[in-house]
């Protein structure tokens, strides 16, 4: 079993509540599945190496118009 976790804002380094939280899920995750089956897919471009060796995908940050465009 693969877990995808998608998210707007990459978890490390910790030092916000919400990244406290996403850090012990993410945790959980690697434990019960193993590092090479949790894909964490972020919008953020600041981006380091996960200590806990999951993968990291960026997604392509559209252009901020079109994201005005789709929230209206």
């Amino acid at each position: 079993m693969k877990a995808l976790v998608i998210s707007s804002s990459f978890p490390y380094p910790i030092d916000l509540g919400r990244k406290v939280v996403m850090t012990g899920y993410l945790e959980f995750l690697c434990s019960e599945l193993g590092p090479e089956n949790v894909i964490y897919a972020t919008a953020d471009t600041d981006c380091v190496e996960p200590p806990m060796g999951f993968r990291v995908v960026q997604l392509p940050i559209a252009h901020a118009f079109r994201r005005m465009a789709s929230v209206a």
